[in-house]
C-alpha cells in the first residue's frame, strides 16, 4: 500500500503547511489498499523544532476509528526543513509497535519549507524510505 488519496493529502497540507510549528497527526486506511484518512493533532507545548503529540486525544481517535473500521497505519509530523527522522522520531515509533500488534509503521515527514511529504516505514530492526502516489 504506497497509496494516498487527493483528499486526504489536501487535509494533511492545509493542516500541518497551516502553521511553522511543528504538528502532526494519525493517518490510516479504510480498506487497505490505500491512505484514506487523517487526524490533524497540533500536539501540546510545541515548537519550531519539536513535536509533542496530544496523546489522550490521538487514543480517543484512534477507538473512534476502530469503530469506522479505520486502520492505523502511523503519524506523520512535519519538521521546518530536516527531511529525515530523528532519532527521537525512530525510537517512538518503535514504542507504538512494542504496545501493539504491528510489524511496522508509517512515519511521514511533512517538510514546511515546500510543504512537501518525505515517507518512511518503520519497523522493529529498519528504516526504509519508501515513495507513494497520490489517487
Amino acid at each position: 500500500m504506497n497509496l494516498i488519496t487527493a483528499g486526504t493529502l489536501n487535509s494533511i497540507i492545509n493542516s500541518l503547511g497551516s502553521t511553522d510549528i511543528e504538528s502532526g497527526g494519525l493517518i490510516g486506511s479504510s480498506d487497505g489498499s490505500a491512505i484514506d484518512a487523517f487526524f490533524y493533532d497540533a500536539g501540546i507545548d510545541c515548537s519550531a523544532k519539536e513535536y509533542n503529540p496530544d496523546i489522550e486525544s490521538l487514543q480517543d481517535q484512534l477507538l473512534r476509528w476502530d469503530e469506522e473500521n479505520i486502520r492505523f497505519c502511523g503519524i506523520i509530523h512535519s519538521h521546518a526543513d530536516d527531511r529525515y527522522l530523528s532519532n527521537k522520531d525512530v525510537s517512538m515509533a518503535r514504542r507504538i509497535l512494542e504496545n501493539n500488534p504491528l510489524d511496522s509503521i508509517l512515519m511521514p515527514v511533512f517538510l514546511l519549507k515546500d510543504k512537501s511529504i518525505i515517507w518512511y516505514e518503520v519497523g522493529y530492526n529498519y528504516v526504509k524510505h519508501l515513495i507513494f502516489e497520490t489517487i
